[in-house]
């Protein structure tokens, strides 16, 4: 068989699609060809031109060995010939198909049939994948490196020591990533301060503290920063001349963050100009992250033997105190527990205890003294009855002051200089006193007492951390003592309240009885001076001048003031009177009828209309919720503007409580009068504006704030209107 065919032979074959079909097919993006039974090409489209570099007609009429090569014809024909059989073939290829052209390519064989199902040729799709294949090798590098960081982190965390872990982090950091110098920053503690803890390849001459005092680091992103200029860095200005000197130009910076702070960075410098891949930057910040950790675990090392001891003190220190809490919550008796807890004290946190609390004489007494020795007992017994308490010893100081005295070393000197005189510094010394805690027993800014601890035979010495734990254990002494006081004087107090409810109750049920019938009996003599005075005014009416005639008027009105006044009054005094016990549910739009019967004169003269929506029932007697209401609604009538008084009673649920609302379109209420306007005789207008007493809206508050309830006004003045709301139990 010839290996090429006529060229007319194969332009006629080439032509054969169309030549609309054969632009569709060379501008698809991917490699596109016919092969027939002979493996000839029949056809391909004009991208072989461009990874060929021939024209795409040349392939046509030519074998496939011929077009490709031997070497790329004989690992692709075993393919070709499966195709042949029929069978659709799909695999992926690298190959360079020019010099400097490599791609990565998945090739589809698919078999085209005739009518008789013989397979009369292949059609070839090469696709161009290489931009896929790169990013999974990248990937697989990557992962490649994360394996190896994983293996690294043993290393790191191999020492728990300081300068070992340090080292191992420069190892590491030189082993993965390829720089020209490498440094370990720590930021201090005031946040500011920044100091190179260990470094690599830079000179000894390198500045290795940096002062940061804006806070440049801490706003940076907690993120790997890549800088491939550094005179564009964000710090640049803090290290200009260190860099320069070092001859620096990139850098890489990633953030070494400690239980969720930053606590320092791990730095790649690099001599020349350098583009930072993504790799490099990933990696860089799995190694952050681990020589983070590594630090971490170095400083939690560091401290963990002092830690432990500290624990196993504390933990000492909270069950003492945890059973001085119970032994003082034990009883009221509190000279009892204290003498308890001196107990407790001795031999466990001292040589010597004891306690002095004030006496009914607010002179200081001794309740207990502990040693272990009895003897050592008698002979402090002895010392304080020789030698009590005065001006010159340090415990008056700490009773004075309130504040503690810690003394962690009793020297020679010191016993000396507080001796009163040559018998006194001989018992001193035959109590042995070597380290002091003086305590005040202090609660509510009152001194009840001292605590006093002593160390002496055991050659134990106190420290700042014991003088916390005595004040602590003082607080709850005086807590215990301030609370037994408490309760005596509260059971005082309560008795004396009693009896004080007793006689107020007493002297409020006569006063409400005197102004009861003073209110009641006065209004028959107002009635009987207003009668007659008009009476008098009647039948003298000739011969009265204007001016007595004026005068008979003014009785006439100050009578019916009075009166007024007075109804008020009793109806103030009934409002305040509410017995006690569960109150009844009532019907809010029943008494709504009832109060708006009861102004009926007054809404048709003012040519009111008042409405309501569907209203709940309240826990109030009926005639205290007919009197608010009817107050509410008269006053909106009383200070209505130039329209129609339109009044509107509307309720919403609130918790436990019904809010009620009495809204109108009257004159409105400043807001600087608003609180005001409650108080008993508080008026904003004179009698000729608006007659009244100034008490309708005191007894609506005074209902209302007996059921529990509050009362307030909304409104923004200036004829605006104004809404009453006020809330009661449902």
């Amino acid at each position: 068989m010839p290996d090429t065919i006529p060229a007319s032979t194969a332009a006629t074959t080439a032509s054969e699609g169309g030549a609309q079909l054969r632009l569709v097919i060379d501008a698809l993006p991917g490699l596109i060809a016919y092969v027939d039974r002979d493996l000839r090409y029949r056809f391909a489209n004009a991208r072989h031109s461009e990874w060929f570099g021939r024209p795409g007609q040349d392939f046509a009429g030519r074998t496939v060995r011929e077009m490709l090569g031997q070497e790329l014809f004989s690992f692709i024909r075993p393919y070709m010939e499966r195709a042949l059989t029929g069978e659709k073939i799909v695999y992926e290829h690298t190959y360079a198909y020019r010099p400097n052209f490599v791609r990565d390519v998945q090739v589809t064989y698919l078999p085209e049939r005739d009518s008789d199902a013989t397979v009369k040729g292949i059609v070839v799709v090469l696709e161009d994948i290489t931009a896929r294949k790169q990013a999974e090798r990248a990937q697989r590098q990557i992962e490649r490196q994360l394996s190896l960081l994983v293996e690294a982190s043993g290393k790191l965390l191999s020492s728990p020591d300081s300068a070992d872990v340090l080292r191992n982090i420069l190892d590491v950091a030189e082993a993965f990533i390829d720089a020209d110098a490498y440094s370990v920053w720590r930021r201090l503690e005031d946040g500011r301060q920044w100091q190179i803890a260990a470094m690599s390849g830079l000179s000894e001459n390198y500045s290795n503290s940096m002062t940061d005092p804006e806070g440049i680091a801490e706003r940076l992103p907690r993120t790997p920063l890549p800088v491939e200029d550094i005179e564009k860095a964000p710090f640049a200005d803090l290290r200009r001349e260190a860099y320069q000197k070092e001859g620096i130009q990139a850098l890489l910076a990633v953030p070494l963050q400690i239980r969720g702070d930053l606590a320092g960075s791990l730095v790649f410098y690099y001599r020349g100009k350098h583009r930072f891949s993504e790799l490099e930057t990933r990696v860089a910040s799995a190694l952050g992250n681990l020589a983070a950790a590594a630090l971490s675990t170095a400083e939690i090392y560091a401290r963990q033997k002092e830690l432990r001891k500290a624990a196993e003190e504390a933990e000492r220190k909270a069950q003492f105190l945890a059973r001085a809490g119970q032994v003082l919550a034990s009883s009221l008796n509190y000279e009892e527990t204290l003498a308890a807890v001196v107990d407790l004290a001795v031999p466990a946190f001292a040589d010597w205890a004891s306690v002095d609390i004030f006496g009914a004489n607010n002179e200081l007494r001794r309740v207990s003294l502990k040693h272990i020795d009895p003897a050592k007992i008698a002979m402090g017994e002895e010392f304080r009855r020789r030698y009590p308490l005065d001006e010159r010893d340090a415990g008056t100081l700490v009773i004075r002051t309130g504040k503690s005295i810690l003394a962690p070393e009793i020297t020679e000197e010191m016993l000396i200089q507080g001796a009163r005189n040559a018998e006194h510094l001989r018992m001193i010394r035959e109590l042995g006193l070597k380290s002091v805690i003086l305590v005040p027993l202090r609660a509510n800014e009152r001194t009840f007492g001292l605590l006093s601890l002593v160390m002496a035979e055991s050659d134990r010495r106190y420290t700042e951390a014991d003088l916390a734990f005595a004040e602590e254990l003082g607080r709850r002494a005086a807590a215990a003592m301030h609370n037994a006081h408490l309760f005596t004087e509260s059971r005082e107090a309560q008795e004396a309240l009693r009896h004080s409810n007793d006689e107020l109750q007493r002297a409020n049920d006569d006063l409400n009885q005197f102004a009861y019938s003073a209110s009641h009996d006065l209004q028959e003599p107002l009635r009987i001076l207003s009668i007659y005075s008009q009476l008098l005014h009647r039948k003298y009416e000739s011969r009265l001048d204007e001016k007595a005639c004026e005068y008979l008027d003014f009785i006439v009105e100050g009578a019916k003031r009075m009166e007024m006044l007075l109804r008020d009054l009793l109806a103030f005094i009934q409002a305040v009177n509410i017995a006690p016990g569960q109150m009844p549910l009532v019907d809010l739009c029943a008494v709504a009828e009832k109060a708006i019967a009861n102004l009926k004169s007054a809404i048709i003269e003012s040519e009111a209309a008042v409405s309501y929506s569907e209203l709940p029932s309240v826990r109030i007697l009926e005639t205290h919720l007919t009197q608010l209401l009817q107050n509410l609604i008269g006053n909106a009538i009383k200070y209505r503007g130039k329209e129609k008084p339109e009044i509107r009673i509307g309720a919403k649920r609130e918790g436990a409580a019904w809010e009620i609302r009495v809204k109108d379109n009257g004159i409105g209420i400043a807001p600087e009068y608003q609180a005001q306007i409650f108080g008993l005789f508080k008026r904003l207008h004179n009698r000729d504006q608006y007659p009244g007493t100034g008490i309708g809206l005191a007894i609506c508050q005074k209902v209302v704030e007996r059921y529990g309830g509050r009362i307030w006004v909304e409104s923004a003045g200036n004829g605006s209107g104004s809404t009453f709301c006020f809330t009661l139990p449902a």
